[in-house]
């Protein structure tokens, strides 16, 4: 099977940002975050070698979860304005470079890295985020790529390593959410229950419905807590839910044959990003032996 690699974009751009200390061209233009951007990227597709992949950026406009919880992530403070001017910068650079990103309105980053991820069955998947939400995506054919404190560094989790890691199954994540809410993304969860006592009440009853509706048999505070709150945890799980239907998308629109590494070159250079230089070149070099790898295959099933 072909491998597509599904790339948080908006997560990235923060990752490149914090990563580095403040670096600016000589003409003043921010650029830490740009550098820290392709430098990860270009690292990422150099370790994968992906026949297809797509960079999934967040918008601004509110989201599905945002018009039904005017809440959601409402905890969040506003990012450095040198940020959002590199958000603007790294999105020219992809768009000289033809390089594959997608964006939709209504819907963010991990719901578009969802409805992609429906094609697990014709391909293998990973996933480069370090969001717990799209732990949820896992399966015999999807991996998640998670960063760790190394820029360039990542952990593969598959299946086997999420139970071990978390007790319960990916698809559980929402059921998880529902109880234990999320601080990161303003998911209130119940009041009260922690990560240890929403894995043991999922491994007991399996997901939040059942977990609901057997109250009654739950002792001591933790029966009022969920009484309570019935309707907060329903909501919580719902925010935690990916969707799976975001229109007009198609895998096979994001190979690797229509980089312009070139254009890419070019733009850095012009940064004064010149230690990419090599890095690009070397990714050019290893994708396209990828493709005419690709191409022979695809003759040979013929």
């Amino acid at each position: 099977m072909s491998n597509l690699l599904l790339i948080d974009g908006t997560a990235l751009v923060f990752r490149g940002f914090y990563a580095l200390p403040p670096l600016k061209s000589s003409q003043n233009v921010p650029t830490n975050a740009v550098l820290g951007f392709f430098n990860i990227l270009v690292q990422l597709l150099l370790d994968r070698k992906p026949e297809y992949f797509a960079i999934c950026f967040d918008r601004s406009e509110p989201t599905h979860r945002k018009i039904e919880y005017p809440e959601y992530k409402a905890n969040r403070e506003k990012a450095p304005d040198d940020l959002y001017t590199q958000i603007t910068l790294i999105r020219k650079i992809l768009d000289d470079a033809k390089i594959n990103y997608i964006d939709s309105p209504g819907f963010e980053a991990d719901d578009i890295i969802a409805t992609l991820s429906k094609n697990s069955d014709k391909l293998n998947i990973q996933i480069y985020s370090q969001d717990f939400d799209l732990m949820q995506l896992i399966s015999k054919n999807i991996t998640v790529l998670k960063p760790n404190k190394s820029p360039q560094k990542y952990e593969e989790i598959d299946l086997q390593k999420f139970k071990e890691k978390y007790q319960i199954s990916p698809s559980q994540v929402p059921d998880y959410k529902g109880l234990a809410g999320d601080s990161s993304d303003n998911i209130p969860g119940v009041p009260g229950v922690g990560p240890k006592t929403a894995t043991k009440l999922i491994l007991e009853y399996q997901n939040l419905e059942n977990i609901l509706a057997n109250t009654d048999k739950i002792k001591g505070s933790l029966n009022q807590k969920l009484k309570d709150n019935r309707e907060l945890a329903i909501l919580s799980k719902k925010l935690a839910s990916l969707h799976y239907n975001v229109p007009n998308l198609d895998y096979t629109k994001f190979d690797c044959d229509n980089i312009e590494y070139q254009k890419l070159i070019e733009d850095t250079t012009e940064l004064e990003l010149k230690t990419l230089t090599k890095k690009i070149q070397n990714l050019q070099s290893t994708l396209n032996k990828n493709i005419s790898l690709k191409t022979q295959q695809t003759l040979f099933e013929i």
